[in-house]
């Protein structure tokens, strides 16, 4: 099984929630879940979507400062992250 998907990793549970609010209510298809073990992020949260809206989320995100992308390719077992 292949899956391809990016997220974003904030340091605040508020940043997440309300970016998750604020892309939802601009047509995006985003979720929040947990960030993984692998990423350090503050609130533990991050906010889940396609590769294909990264380019178009970018701009709307410009505000929230502390955050970071990423992206995350699992073939079978293996699953790798890595930063946009």
């Amino acid at each position: 099984m292949t899956e391809h998907y990016c997220f974003i990793a904030f340091e605040s549970t508020h940043d997440a929630i309300g970016s998750e609010q604020r892309l939802q209510k601009a047509g995006f298809s985003v979720r929040i879940i947990p960030a993984p073990p692998q990423i350090a992020a503050g609130c533990g949260l991050a906010l889940r979507f396609s590769p294909t809206d990264y380019e178009k989320i970018l701009p709307l995100m410009e505000e929230v400062t502390d955050k970071a992308y990423y992206q995350v390719l699992r073939e079978g077992r293996k699953k790798e992250i890595l930063p946009l």
